[in-house]
């Protein structure tokens, strides 16, 4: 099967949501064992936040987001320029050959 753009977008898409849940539910148990962590990270330095543990999530959604789609826009690049480079070599073995 040929890969065609649109699904190399949808491995990108699928990784960054895979990873945005993944980041969410990290942050949500930092956010859960230790709100105290999220207040002085997030909150500033006087003010508490009202929910550590739902801004935590989102956060770490965020940056899930940010992280899952990095990864995987390498991943299909990579991809792309080993199919390259294989293409390259079959086409100068082609060439020897005739």
């Amino acid at each position: 099967m040929a890969k065609t753009a649109i699904h190399f977008f949808l491995i990108i898409l699928v990784g960054a949501i895979g990873a945005a849940l993944v980041g969410a539910g990290f942050a949500a148990i930092i956010g859960l064992l230790a709100p105290e962590f999220v207040n002085d990270l997030f909150g500033g330095c006087e003010e508490e936040l009202p929910h550590p543990v739902r801004y935590a999530t989102a956060v770490g959604m965020i940056w899930g987001v940010f992280i899952g789609a990095a990864a995987a826009s390498f991943s299909c690049g990579l991809s792309v320029v080993i199919r390259l480079i294989k293409l390259r070599v079959d086409v100068q073995s082609s060439r020897k050959t005739d």
